[in-house]
């Protein structure tokens, strides 16, 4: 992969790990995939970038890609930016492409870490005990809610209630899985959003309607979206749902003990008593 490189664009640096070119766009986009330690480009704000670009706003033309056993070339940092970079297709557009050849996913981890050390990745992404199943049943979720609720939908992690912020959210989700240690599914989870947010709209669990802005309650009713109304959701509202309907919040119940059977008496035998023949008197 190092000499494709090489033939397609002009080395302007070679370190001891990292390799970078000045290179046409076009040429790199096709090697080019998110790599499976990443989220999923937020495409409103993709959206956003364009816009931008289109407009004058300059956007950094750099883009960090890796090239890993397991799973090809990848990109592991400017995500967004390719999206914009395909997206506005331009056939002359030049960026400089660092490239990390041979690479392991430690050193792709330590790569990203060092470049996006003021950056919050949700944490799903870096928790290596979750299943892929269960990383990809909690993106679902939230991107249900993102499709299902996109005025409430914010790019801002420090957005008002009651907006929601998709990796806040994805934060949320992942914290009330792990409080109920993994044995409630995802699934489940999405359930009890759907009741904690009918008990919000009934003044219930939440504070009295009177108490919030009348900007938010209203949108609250337009929308019928309530759980951001106090911009996070508290796991102590999920527990309350749960109780009552018998959800097993223990990943290991404490086994009954079983108890130890009460040893059956061994009878007493009585000794045999012989009997002396009847004697039969004799007749002469």
């Amino acid at each position: 992969m190092e000499s494709i490189f090489d033939s397609l664009g002009q080395c302007i640096y070679d370190t001891f790990t990292h390799k970078g070119y000045l290179i046409k766009w076009k040429l790199v986009s096709p090697f080019c995939k998110k790599w499976s330690g990443n989220r999923d480009a937020d495409m409103s704000r993709v959206s956003e970038m364009i816009d931008y670009y289109n407009n004058g706003g300059y956007i950094p033309k750099i883009i960090h890609l890796a090239e890993i056993h397991n799973e090809g070339m990848v990109c592991y940092d400017g995500n967004h930016r390719k999206e914009v970079f395909n997206a506005v297709c331009d056939d002359e557009l030049t960026c400089i492409v660092d490239v990390i050849f041979k690479a392991s996913s430690i050193s792709v981890y330590n790569a990203f870490n060092n470049i996006n050390k003021s950056v919050q990745l949700p944490s799903i992404y870096v928790d290596d005990i979750l299943t892929n199943g269960i990383k990809d049943a909690i993106i679902n979720l939230v991107r249900n809610y993102e499709e299902k609720y996109k005025p409430f939908v914010s790019t801002s992690s420090r957005c008002n209630s009651p907006q929601f912020n998709r990796d806040n959210f994805t934060d949320n989700i992942h914290n009330i899985y792990k409080s109920l240690n993994g044995v409630v599914s995802i699934k489940e989870i999405g359930d009890l959003l759907e009741k904690l947010n009918f008990e919000y709209s009934q003044g219930r669990m939440c504070r009295p309607h009177s108490l919030y802005r009348p900007q938010v309650i209203n949108k609250c009713k337009k929308y019928g979206m309530w759980l951001f109304i106090d911009k996070n959701i508290p796991f102590e509202h999920i527990q309350q749902l749960i109780l009552p309907n018998g959800f097993m919040v223990s990943p290991t119940p404490t086994p009954t003990p079983t108890p130890t059977p009460t040893p059956t008496p061994t009878p007493m035998i009585s000794p045999t008593t012989t009997s002396m023949p009847e004697l039969i008197p004799m007749t002469d």
